[in-house]
């Protein structure tokens, strides 16, 4: 193969890896809440250019690849440049917003969980209710028909709890229950 159509080669199978790959990394970044963008171009690209752009690209590469000049390949690599930073301020926003969402359901986390058990654990009502009832076991069942750790019976926690959704549903249940000491006589141990 001669060097120019090497070279003309290369560059297209860059250009098709770019199209590849910047649907893939913000296909599995979770949609970003809605947030005025005031400027969405990376500064100094004229336009945003999408996957349309470098499938013409590649396509106009592929075709004649002895036809292409210095001036096309800078025009593509500005085009990969601007493309590139774009994605990754569109991929960075993401990161803020799941970031952000994590921090909010940590938070709501420890308000509905304010009692510290062993190893860092947290519960809903204080631990030595929790010890007593069951060991702390997520898996604990009594014939009676009580199950997980707060031992509930009839407040429809789901059992058993294998998800992060079904523990928190056990807690919150358990924090309903416990309604600031109010609801001790719930449980037969009294801590």
């Amino acid at each position: 193969m001669r060097p120019h159509r090497l070279r003309a080669v290369l560059l297209a199978t860059a250009i098709i890896s770019i199209i590849i790959a910047a649907p893939a990394q913000s296909a599995n970044a979770p949609a970003p809440q809605q947030s005025p963008v005031v400027n969405t171009r990376p500064a100094g690209c004229s336009k945003t250019y999408t996957i349309k752009h470098f499938r013409r690209a590649a396509r106009s590469v592929y075709r004649s690849p002895s036809k292409v000049t210095r001036a096309d390949k800078k025009k593509i690599k500005k085009k990969i440049h601007c493309a590139r930073k774009a994605a990754s301020k569109k991929i960075m926003r993401a990161k803020v917003a799941r970031w952000k969402r994590w921090r909010i359901s940590r938070e709501r986390y420890w308000q509905l969980t304010p009692y510290l058990g062993p190893h860092g654990s947290r519960w809903a009502i204080p631990w030595g209710i929790v010890r007593c009832e069951s060991g702390g076991s997520w898996s604990a069942y009594n014939p009676s028909g009580a199950s997980g750790p707060y031992q509930l019976l009839g407040h429809g926690a789901p059992f058993p709890a294998d998800t992060r959704a079904e523990r928190m549903a056990n807690h919150r249940i358990a924090a309903r229950l416990w309604n600031g000491g109010r609801g001790r006589s719930a449980w037969v141990c009294k801590g």
